[in-house]
């Protein structure tokens, strides 16, 4: 759905660069980039994604 694109970007757009910067410094490899640090901040984000498009689906939020 068109919403979940929009709400998804933006989130990933409030990412801090220092995250990815200070796992660079650690010698964190790119998966264990994605996976140790974006992916627990990202979590809220996709629930939020589902739950609208859930309720899209359903008609709910017609």
């Amino acid at each position: 759905m068109p919403g979940t694109i929009v709400i998804l970007k933006n989130f990933f757009q409030t990412i801090p660069q220092e995250l990815f910067e200070a796992a660079r410094i650690d010698w964190s490899g790119e998966l264990n980039t994605v996976f140790k640090v974006v992916m627990p901040l990202v979590g809220p984000a996709i629930a939020t994604a589902v739950v609208l498009d859930f309720c899209f689906v359903w008609g709910v939020l017609m």
